[in-house]
């Protein structure tokens, strides 16, 4: 597999039963159209700051001149989920494709090393979007053009981290390493279902707490760094 390149061809990655499956088509909903829609709704955050600065360049300079700025982008960043797109994505998801369970959640993932790339690797860091749930023995991704099921035993690492600048250093995404992910070197999940901070976190910290609990490896790991 070619994991370097777009996927404009429909690849799989064949395995036995039971076992790790990915599965990665070329995206039917979320193309460039659809990101750019998704991208444009950042620029609804950058608004409060671009008024601040502006202000600002109309006062004299002192100390609130320093810190003003930094308030308003602390208060913008509680609706960095709304800047992220993720109203549109749940309306556009929901409309094309249907959920796959009752408590199946909206995530985007992305792919170490990415399967998308140009532009569109730029301005938006998810390599795809779609629907996430549990079943009996595994997780199960179904999105736009990738599908996978990673058996909870082959899930060898788990990480409860932030995205980085993108995300202000504050949203929070699951780092996941699974033997038998052998083009990959891990998954990010990240939610994209809520439109304020504090309930993205909620759900980031619920699922990463539910996967948790029903990873063998993780449990294991857990326990013998207890002291």
């Amino acid at each position: 597999m070619n994991t370097h390149k777009d996927s404009s061809a429909e690849r799989t990655s064949p395995v036995a039963p039971n076992q790790l499956r990915i599965e990665i088509n070329k995206p039917k909903i979320f193309t460039a159209p659809a990101v750019l829609v998704i991208c444009a709704y950042g620029f609804f955050l950058c608004v409060p700051v671009f008024i601040s600065l502006l202000a600002l360049s109309l006062r004299k300079l002192g100390l609130f001149s320093f810190i003003y700025p930094l308030l308003v982008i602390a208060a913008t960043s509680f609706f960095l989920p709304f800047g992220f797109g993720n109203p549109y994505i749940n309306r556009l998801l929901r409309r094309k494709i249907p959920p796959i369970a009752n408590d199946a959640l909206i995530v985007q993932i992305t792919l170490k090393p990415r399967i998308r790339s140009g532009i569109r690797a730029l301005v938006e860091d998810a390599d795809d979007i779609g629907w996430l749930r549990f079943d009996a023995t595994s997780l199960v991704f179904s999105g736009d053009s990738v599908k996978f099921a990673i058996p909870f035993a082959q899930v060898d690492e788990l990480q409860l981290r932030n995205v980085g600048l993108r995300g202000l250093f504050v949203y929070r995404a699951i780092v996941l390493k699974a033997h038998g992910l052998t083009d990959f070197e891990f998954i990010q999940i990240a939610e994209r279902s809520s439109c304020l901070l504090p309930a993205s976190r909620k759900i980031t910290r619920d699922l990463f707490q539910r996967l948790s609990s029903l990873t063998p490896k993780h449990q294991r790991r857990l326990q013998q760094t207890k002291p």
